[in-house]
C-alpha cells in the first residue's frame, strides 16, 4: 500500500514498523527521503519533521509532567501564568481547555507577521487576537493554543522548551535522535520537507505575504517546515 502512493506521487518516502509487544515484527523504509538536489533513499534511521507530533509527545507530556508533580492545575486559568492573557475574552481560558483545543482561540495566524517578525511579541499577538468562539464551547484545533502552552512551559521552567524537552523527555529516554534543530551536518540524515513555503504564502493571501520578506523559497531540509515555528526559533509547542 505504501509502495503504490509513493508511486503515485503521494509522498516520497515511508518508513513502517509493527510491533508485538516488545518485539519487532516487521520494519522497513521506502522510497527517497531526498528528491532533490540529489536522491537519498530512506532508511530506517532517517530522522523525519515530526510536525504536529510535538503537540502531544513533547508539549503534551511535559504539561503532563507538571501537573504530576503537583506544579501546575488543569482548570486554572492561564492568565495566572501568562499575564499577558488577563484581558476581558481570554482571562477564563484555562490549562484543560488550551490541551483539549477548547479554548476559543482561532486554528492559525502567521505570527511571523502579525508580530513583525519580533519573538517577543509572539505571545502578545495571541493574546490579542478576536476568539473565535467562547471558552469551552466549541472544539476547535489550535495550533495557536499548543503555541501558548509552550510559552507557558518556558516561563514556569525558566528554559527554552528545547531545552526542557531534552532534559525531561529525550534523554531519561534515551532518545539520541530526537530533537528540535538538528545540526547542519546531520542534513543528509533528514528527509526534506519541500520546496519553500508556497502553500502558507498562499493562504496569507497575496497582499498580506507580500508585506514579509522572510519566506522559504529554497527546499526546506535539515529545518522545520512549519513557518511558524521556523519564526519562533525552531522549537515550538505545537
Amino acid at each position: 500500500m505504501l509502495a503504490e502512493r509513493i508511486s503515485a506521487g503521494d509522498f516520497p518516502s515511508a518508513v513502517y514498523i509493527v510491533a508485538e509487544g516488545a518485539r519487532v515484527a516487521f520494519a522497513d523504509a521506502l522510497g527517497q527521503s531526498v528528491v532533490e538536489p540529489e536522491r537519498r533513499a530512506a532508511t530506517l534511521e532517517t530522522v523525519y519533521d515530526l510536525a504536529s507530533l510535538t503537540k502531544p509527545l513533547v508539549t503534551g507530556l511535559l504539561t503532563a509532567q507538571l501537573v504530576e508533580r503537583g506544579e501546575l492545575d488543569l482548570d486554572k486559568e492561564v492568565a495566572r501564568y501568562l499575564p499577558e492573557f488577563d484581558v476581558e475574552d481570554k482571562r477564563a481560558i484555562t490549562i484543560r481547555q488550551l490541551l483539549t483545543h477548547t479554548s476559543g482561540l482561532p486554528a492559525w495566524r502567521p505570527l511571523y507577521l502579525l508580530a513583525r517578525g519580533e519573538r517577543a511579541q509572539a505571545l502578545p499577538t495571541i493574546a490579542g487576537l478576536p476568539l473565535e468562539s467562547a471558552p469551552g464551547k466549541s472544539v476547535l484545533y489550535s495550533d495557536l493554543g499548543f503555541i501558548t502552552l509552550g510559552f507557558l512551559l518556558e516561563r514556569m521552567n525558566e528554559t527554552s522548551l528545547a531545552a526542557l524537552a531534552q532534559r525531561e523527555i529525550f534523554a531519561p529516554l534515551n532518545l539520541k535522535r530526537t530533537f528540535f534543530n538538528p545540526e547542519r551536518a546531520m542534513q543528509t540524515e533528514t528527509a526534506a520537507c519541500e520546496m519553500g513555503n508556497a502553500y502558507e504564502r498562499a493562504t496569507c493571501g497575496e497582499e498580506q505575504a507580500a508585506r514579509y520578506d522572510g519566506w522559504r523559497d529554497q527546499l526546506i531540509w535539515g529545518e522545520v517546515h512549519d513557518g511558524n515555528a521556523h519564526f519562533l526559533g525552531g522549537a515550538a509547542g505545537h
